[in-house]
């Protein structure tokens, strides 16, 4: 980590990611706000709880509150899921009728 520490450093846009690896508490807690987690995928997400966890419950609370938020937007059950999502788009997955076979022969 010393080798690869001052080129993280040396960077012009960091990530989430390079704060984490340096260990930036004080830059991942700016980052924590609620108009800034929306833009993060899960990963990073994870970082600023790891990060975060043993100095700074609220930013924790606020950014496991997003997550819960986000995911309850979906539907536990994928088979759930895919059916309303097959439902939505019209899909449908049974055979064609035999007289519809025919048609295409």
């Amino acid at each position: 980590m010393n080798i690869v520490k001052p080129f993280i450093k040396a960077k012009i846009e960091k990530t989430i990611v390079d704060y984490f690896l340096l260990n930036d508490v004080d830059k991942l807690l700016e980052l924590s706000n609620i108009t800034m987690i929306s833009k993060y995928n899960a990963f990073e997400l994870c970082l600023l709880v790891i990060s975060l966890r043993n100095k700074h419950k609220d930013a924790v609370s606020r950014v496991i509150n997003y997550m819960k938020m986000k995911n309850g937007i979906y539907p536990k059950n994928r088979k759930v899921y895919e059916s309303q999502f097959d439902s939505a788009m019209g899909v449908t997955l049974e055979e064609p009728e035999e007289e519809e076979k025919q048609n295409f022969v």
